[in-house]
C-alpha cells in the first residue's frame, strides 16, 4: 500500500496595513515646451509645491506637453500621455518618490504603478503598495458645452475599462470632471 498522507487545512493570517495618502489634481493648463517660458521649471514648481504639502499622488491635466520631461526629478516618479496633434489635452500622474505612505510603507518605487489604459485626456493607472492595491484615474472630461454623445461616451469608456482591469478594487479620482 501507499503511505497516506495528510493534508493541513489552509489557513489565510489577515494584515492589517495603516496606510495614508494624500492625492491632489490640477489642471494646469499648459507645459507645453514650445512655450517661450521654460515648462520644465513652473514643472519643477508645481512638484515643490505639491511634495511640500505632503502629496503622495497628483493628477495633472491639460499639460499639452508632447512628451514627458523632468523624470529625473527628486519629488515624483511621472506617468503621462501626450497632447493631440493639435495640441489639446496631456495627461500626467505623479506618484512620490519620497513621501512613505505609512508607518510600515516606504514611498512608492516606479514599479508599483502599471498604467493600464491612456490617451490624450485621461489615463489609468494600477498602484500596489505592501498588500494593498488601487487604481487611480486622472483625466478631463468632456465640459458642458460639448454634445451629451460624447460626454456620456467619455465616462461609460472610463468605466469600461475600470469594469475590464479592477472590478473590485477601489478607485480614486483626480481629475477635471468638468462638471
Amino acid at each position: 500500500g501507499q503511505p497516506l498522507l495528510q493534508q493541513q487545512p489552509q489557513t489565510t493570517a489577515m494584515q492589517k496595513t495603516h496606510l495614508q495618502i494624500t492625492l491632489a489634481t490640477a489642471n494646469i493648463m499648459t507645459m507645453d515646451q514650445s512655450a517661450k517660458t521654460s515648462s520644465i521649471s513652473r514643472q519643477t514648481v508645481l512638484m515643490q509645491q505639491f511634495h511640500s504639502a505632503g502629496c503622495h499622488i497628483v493628477g495633472v491635466q491639460e499639460t499639452r506637453h508632447r512628451h514627458v520631461v523632468g523624470s529625473s526629478n527628486e519629488f515624483y516618479h511621472i506617468f503621462g500621455h501626450p497632447a493631440d496633434a493639435r495640441g489639446q489635452d496631456g495627461i500626467q500622474l505623479w506618484i512620490s518618490k519620497s513621501l512613505p505612505v505609512g508607518p510600515d510603507c516606504g514611498p512608492f518605487e516606479s514599479e508599483s504603478v502599471r498604467i493600464v489604459a491612456s490617451a490624450p485626456n485621461y489615463i489609468v493607472a494600477k498602484l500596489k503598495v505592501s498588500l494593498w492595491s488601487c487604481v487611480i484615474i486622472s483625466c478631463r472630461a468632456p465640459h458642458s458645452g460639448r454634445p451629451q454623445s460624447e460626454i456620456v461616451a467619455f465616462w461609460s469608456h472610463l468605466n469600461g475599462i475600470l469594469q475590464r482591469v479592477a472590478p473590485h478594487l477601489p478607485v480614486f479620482f483626480c481629475g477635471d470632471a468638468n462638471a
